[in-house]
């Protein structure tokens, strides 16, 4: 916007090309070719106000524009937090039908082939709840690098953005936990591989269903339950691969696991092996029993995964109370064995 002494500058040098393209010898008629000084200056105040008022408006638009792009990020981000509030209650009923599904599976009298039929639905709703978080985290994100770059949004906008940016980021982390817990459990695979499939799908869970029954133990919450839980898993293995669960097998107790393992020729004694990494890589597989009995202390649980050195990963039965995943080397002292399902089939 011009301020007034330029204005009086331009119209002064108009007026000194109007009189030097008309030259009067005689001195005659100047004033005619000369511009008024009132008049000059009532121009350029005319000028001035002109200018303002379009200054005025030209402040007013942008302020204008401002306003409803902040009203329309804000407007994002409350759609956001729909969205979010949305993915949230999901996560909640995936693992509360996961929950009434594990009740399920422990039942002997249900069709396991119905139950992992569902396992798998609820495995498909788990990757779509993971595909729209990962699609949430990246709008909030593009939405937070443009009102940086517009530079028009306010802050309390911007504490909006980053913390459903940080609630995302936490929804990513409640996905990876249910989806740790719901297996996909594919009947196609090996009974052993099957069975460590379906005891994964039981980690967090506890001896205990909703009206304090319990899940695996006919004995009640109070008795020790490893045994049981792999007795149940193996056997419900068994069962979804249309296959009759070996003569004898089960027990309540580890000592019963281990005498049935060393009745029917497949119990592997690691103790006294002098090359245990190798002993246990070149004979163990998942769906195998891992039996510890020492000290008068025992416990079992089903091998999920074997390492080359001879490691091998487990799920467990009343493992501090629930069902838990493990991690031993081949040397750890607490391993007496393992019950070699995978040498029955």
């Amino acid at each position: 916007m011009q301020n007034l002494p330029d204005i009086l500058l331009n119209k002064a040098s108009s007026a000194s090309s109007l009189t030097s393209s008309s030259p009067n010898a005689k001195g005659n008629n100047v004033e005619e070719n000369t511009l008024d000084s009132t008049n000059l200056s009532n121009v350029g105040e005319d000028e001035l106000q002109s200018l303002e008022i379009k200054g005025d408006d030209t402040v007013n638009l942008l302020e204008q524009q401002s306003e409803l792009t902040m009203k329309t990020y804000q407007m994002q981000i409350e759609q956001y937090k729909l969205q979010i509030a949305n993915i949230q209650q999901e996560l909640k009923n995936i693992e509360t039908e996961r929950s009434a599904l594990l009740y399920q599976m422990s039942d002997p009298d249900i069709d396991i082939s119905s139950i992992i039929s569902q396992f798998s639905s609820l495995s498909g709703k788990k990757l779509q709840a993971y595909t729209q978080i990962q699609s949430i985290t990246s709008e909030i994100s593009s939405t937070k690098l443009k009102m940086l770059q517009e530079a028009l949004s306010t802050q309390a906008s911007l504490q909006q953005a980053n913390s459903l940016s940080s609630l995302a980021t936490s929804l990513e982390g409640d996905y990876a936990n249910t989806a740790g817990n719901i297996q996909n459990i594919d009947t196609n695979s090996e009974v052993g591989e099957l069975a460590a499939q379906m005891g994964l799908s039981f980690v967090g869970v506890i001896n205990s269903d909703a009206q304090g029954n319990a899940e695996f133990s006919p004995g009640g919450v109070s008795q020790a339950w490893c045994a049981d839980f792999a007795t149940t898993i193996t056997k419900r293995a068994y069962e979804a691969k249309g296959m009759q669960v070996p003569s004898g097998f089960g027990s309540s107790a580890v000592a019963g696991l281990r005498s049935w393992g060393q009745s029917n020729n497949v119990y592997l004694d690691t103790a006294s092996s002098s090359n245990k990494g190798s002993t246990i890589a070149q004979n163990v597989k998942p769906g195998d029993l891992m039996i510890q009995k020492r000290n008068g202390a025992s416990h079992t649980g089903i091998v999920t995964k074997v390492y080359s050195d001879g490691s091998f990963d487990t799920v467990e039965g009343n493992s501090s109370d629930a069902v838990k995943t493990r991690h031993y080397t081949a040397d750890s002292s607490v391993l007496s064995g393992f019950v070699l399902m995978s040498a029955i089939n």
